[in-house]
C-alpha cells in the first residue's frame, strides 16, 4: 500500500469499512495501516466499539464450543425421524 493510500485510509475510514476490516481481523493480520486506521476509527465511534465488543464475545464463546463430531448413524436416523414425524404433524 502506498504511503498517500494508506494516509487516506486512516484519515477517512468509515464505519462500514472499520466493520469489515474488524471482521477481517479474526482471519488475517491486517496491514499497518489498516490496523491504525481502525484504532484511530475506534477511538472516536461508539458504536464501532460496542460491535468490537460484541464481535469479541462471539469469538470467545466459539472457541469455547466443543470440537465438532460427525453423527452416527443411529443419531442420523433418529434426526430423519424427528424430522418425518414434523413434517407429517404439518
Amino acid at each position: 500500500m502506498q504511503i498517500i493510500q494508506a494516509i487516506k485510509l486512516i484519515l477517512t475510514l468509515h464505519c462500514d469499512e472499520a466493520s469489515k476490516l474488524r471482521s477481517e481481523q479474526f482471519d488475517r493480520r491486517l496491514s499497518f495501516a489498516e490496523r491504525w486506521a481502525l484504532r484511530l476509527h475506534l477511538v472516536g465511534c461508539y458504536v464501532c466499539r460496542r460491535v468490537r465488543r460484541q464481535l469479541n464475545f462471539l469469538d470467545q464463546a466459539v472457541k469455547q464450543l466443543p470440537a465438532r463430531t460427525d453423527p452416527t448413524p443411529d443419531e442420523l436416523r433418529q434426526a430423519r425421524g424427528r424430522i418425518a414425524r414434523r413434517l407429517r404433524q404439518g
